[in-house]
């Protein structure tokens, strides 16, 4: 168990025990197992660019599970468990080329399980991730550049839009919305 760590040292990969496996909706992926997790009890920060951050069980942040700090381009957020953070999931803050992939949210309430804000941004991947559980807001909420892909994402029990966006530019494919309460797409 790891409390909240700063990553401000860029092209570097930052590796859980579960680097690459995939969470498949699930916040135990190990089974019985509690030794086999990379569990982080605070904030993790990412301040640099060409960050990899893969294989975490980020649980009960007071805060948010994963930060992408301004200036921190292609930032990688990979086979990740984020649960119940007390603010956001995942929030890449306008960074271009960012990839948030194969992650499972869960738990988090009154906040937003995954954004990237700050109408800034190219480039950016929010794809395969599993959203459930996760009430009093949107699933995905894209803020960003032109040109997103949002793609083969799931996402359950929402109260808010599953996936909202102003750009129309993005691109919205393949994904599974069930559950929630307002719309499945919002395009603003």
């Amino acid at each position: 168990t790891y409390s909240g760590f700063t990553v401000d040292k860029g092209n570097i990969q930052v590796l859980g025990a579960q680097a690459d496996v995939d969470p498949e909706g699930s916040s135990d992926r190990c089974g019985l197992s509690v030794d086999c997790e990379s569990v982080i009890t605070s904030q993790v920060t990412i301040n640099a660019a060409n960050v990899i951050l893969n294989g975490f069980k980020c649980a009960n942040s007071t805060s948010h599970g994963i930060y992408i700090e301004p200036g921190s381009l292609n930032a990688q957020i990979l086979y990740n468990i984020i649960s119940s953070p007390e603010w956001q999931g995942i929030s890449n803050q306008g960074n271009s080329g960012v990839k948030i992939s194969y992650n499972y949210v869960t738990g988090v309430t009154d906040q937003l399980p995954i954004e990237s804000t700050n109408h800034a941004g190219a480039g950016i991947g929010i794809t395969h991730n599993v959203i459930s559980g996760c009430t009093g807001a949107k699933g995905i909420n894209y803020w960003g550049g032109p040109g997103a892909l949002i793609s083969y994402n799931e996402i359950s029990g929402t109260s808010d839009s599953a996936i909202f966006t102003e750009k129309p530019t993005t691109i919205i494919e393949y994904n599974v919305i069930n559950g929630g309460d307002s719309y499945g797409i919002q395009i603003y």
